[in-house]
């Protein structure tokens, strides 16, 4: 607690009185000092002020302590975040060794060739492709090269509309009519390839046939044309 000039002169009168004398006038150090009283008086003032100091002191020390404890508390949150920061990098550094592996699998099978502008997935030899259980869908155009073989199952091309007579009903003598719509489709062409169709065929807007030889004109369904 800092005191001021008011109780500092109380103080003094006090101890004056206690001491059965007047009260005494401060002096400034060097200016003489006429009783031990006074002496003692000055030192309780110098002491006074020494402790005034000191407390002011002892404040800034307080502020600096807490100042100090938040950024202690700051550094323990990034220490915290950094400890967080290297498992999680141990982690993705983890995760990245796994799929640099796996990818060196998938390059010892695969390779991706640029030609002209496209991209080539080429599969090396010795290695095999292999489908899950289930069904899968493959849609678009479909270039294949090189000989293929089916071993227990079948080949199953329709031309989509459910129905082998191509009007999507239930393939029965009641459902046959001439009002069948075919698209043209489901068709299997031996002899060329479906880029140059329309230069060796005259029409071709039936479904489900085997079609040999150039020069067709087909409408119908399910024959086998040549």
């Amino acid at each position: 607690m800092m005191l001021s000039l008011v109780a500092i002169t109380a103080l003094v009168s006090l101890l004056a009185s206690h001491g059965n004398a007047q009260a005494p006038i401060l002096h400034h150090p060097g200016a003489g000092i006429e009783s031990d009283e006074q002496v003692k008086l000055i030192n309780i003032a110098a002491l006074v002020s020494r402790i005034d100091k000191l407390e002011t002191k002892l404040l800034d020390n307080q502020a600096q302590i807490s100042e100090n404890q938040a950024r202690l508390a700051k550094y323990d949150k990034l220490e915290t975040e950094l400890l967080d920061n290297r498992a999680q990098l141990a982690k993705n550094q983890a995760q990245l060794a796994k799929n640099q592996a796996q990818l060196a699998k998938y390059n010892s099978c695969f390779d991706i060739l640029e030609a002209d502008g496209e991209m080539t997935v080429l599969m090396k030899e010795g290695c095999n492709l292999r489908t899950s259980d289930g069904s899968h869908k493959i849609h678009g155009s479909l270039q294949v090269h090189g000989h293929h073989s089916i071993h227990g199952g079948n080949l199953y091309v329709h031309d989509g509309s459910g129905s082998p007579s191509c009007d999507g009903l239930p393939d029965t003598a009641d459902n046959v009519s001439n009002k069948s719509i075919c698209s043209g489709t489901g068709n299997i062409f031996v002899g060329h390839g479906p880029e140059n169709e329309h230069e060796v065929h005259q029409s071709i807007t039936g479904s489900h046939n085997i079609i040999l030889g150039t020069d067709h004109t087909i409408s119908s369904y399910g024959a086998i044309v040549s």
